[in-house]
């Protein structure tokens, strides 16, 4: 990657942190919709994607930039776990860490709408979704915080 390349990332990074910090005020603050922009920053930030050539490639800013990124395990003990090892573990009830932003972009808002149930998100209540998506934002955003200096 190029010093122009990477610098470029580094703003969008800076910025998708900005917005994710905001909206995470805006849940405490009461304006529990905004869990979907944290989710939409999540996705941003760890677990974006696109095809290219028929291929799916990872282009999450998180692992552009700081390819060694590791993040607090969900559960006790709290190890870090390397980015992709967390986006694997379990968020909410039948859903990864990954599978939970992107239904939550793809299917609840985030970015997309999908109506039909069966598409998206499992039974649960939606303040169970929106609190372990707000729990991760915060996670990240103090993870990558730390990694900015």
């Amino acid at each position: 990657m190029s010093r122009l390349e990477n610098e470029v990332l580094q703003s969008y990074l800076e910025d998708s942190l900005h917005i994710l910090t905001a909206s995470l005020e805006q849940v405490e603050n009461g304006a529990a919709p905004f869990y979907r922009v944290v989710a939409l920053q999540l996705r941003l930030l760890l677990c974006d994607s696109s095809r290219r050539h028929n291929r799916l490639e990872d282009s999450s800013l998180a692992e552009q930039l700081f390819p060694d990124l590791a993040l607090p395990a969900l559960t006790p003990p709290h190890a870090p776990l390397p980015l992709a090892q967390w986006l694997e573990q379990p968020a909410a009830p039948g859903l990864s860490v990954r599978q939970l932003i992107r239904r939550v972009c793809d299917q609840d808002g985030g970015a997309h709408v999908d109506p039909h149930p069966q598409a998206g998100l499992p039974d649960l209540p939606p303040q169970e979704i929106q609190s372990a998506v707000y729990h991760l934002g915060q996670i990240t955003a103090q993870a990558l915080r730390q990694r900015l200096g």
